[in-house]
């Protein structure tokens, strides 16, 4: 399995910049510079016949646009499989060398641990361009969006002065029955994969722990019921 071996570092690039650009909808001045810098670099993307297969663990709803505005763009044939992120991994484990994907669009970076030497090594040129958070130590994969882990809350019932600072602040009593978490979720497993590797594993069980001591309440998914 090649990954990335048949896109163009001018033609990635024009990927990453599209989730930019539709990532960010104020208008700042870094908005602003995203938007100049993506139209720059799609006007220089040269068109290509070759074909292209993206296992993505990304929903079709959400990045079938941004593939199709790629397709358009770049005159790659593509072919998308659309599964979660764990099940297209579970599908490259089965098809091993074999498999047809060119590139492994997850959700995000705890579900590349188990194919992660299936994964082709990136250019130095490319991995110059992406920050050190947004890239795989060993140079097998790079981030092309981010996302922010946040608490709601009741604005009528806590003030902002009473928000906890770190996450283990919510480990206070004063926290108990009032707390709700998706643990089923996988944005939240990703949160606590990289809890286990800054923190590790002590420190996180322990968390978790007294997080259930508070009688955090557990919903299936992080929106709406």
């Amino acid at each position: 399995m090649k990954i990335l071996s048949k896109i163009s570092k001018a033609m990635f690039f024009a990927m990453i910049f599209f989730v930019l650009l539709i990532s960010c909808s104020v208008e700042t001045e870094s908005s602003r510079k995203i938007n100049e810098v993506s139209t720059h670099v799609v006007k220089d993307v040269k068109k290509s016949k070759g074909n292209l297969v993206i296992y993505s663990g990304r929903k079709e709803s959400l990045v079938g646009p941004l593939i199709d505005q790629f397709k358009s763009i770049s005159g790659i044939n593509i072919k998308v499989k659309y599964g979660t992120s764990t099940e297209i991994a579970a599908q490259l484990i089965l098809e091993g060398s074999k498999s047809p994907a060119d590139v492994f669009y997850a959700q995000d970076p705890g579900a590349l641990g188990s194919v992660i030497d299936m994964l082709q090594q990136l250019s130095p040129d490319l991995l110059e361009k992406i920050p050190v958070w947004a890239k795989s130590d060993k140079g097998k994969w790079i981030g092309i969006s981010g996302r922010a882990r946040t608490l709601v809350y009741n604005t009528d019932n806590v003030k902002d002065s009473d928000l906890p600072k770190t996450l283990y602040d919510l480990c206070d009593t004063k926290w108990k029955g009032r707390m709700g978490w998706a643990p089923t979720n996988s944005s939240f497993q990703t949160m606590i994969t990289a809890m286990r590797t800054i923190w590790g594993e002590d420190k996180t069980k322990s968390w978790i722990k007294c997080m259930m001591a508070n009688d955090v309440k557990v919903y299936p998914k992080n929106t709406p019921q």
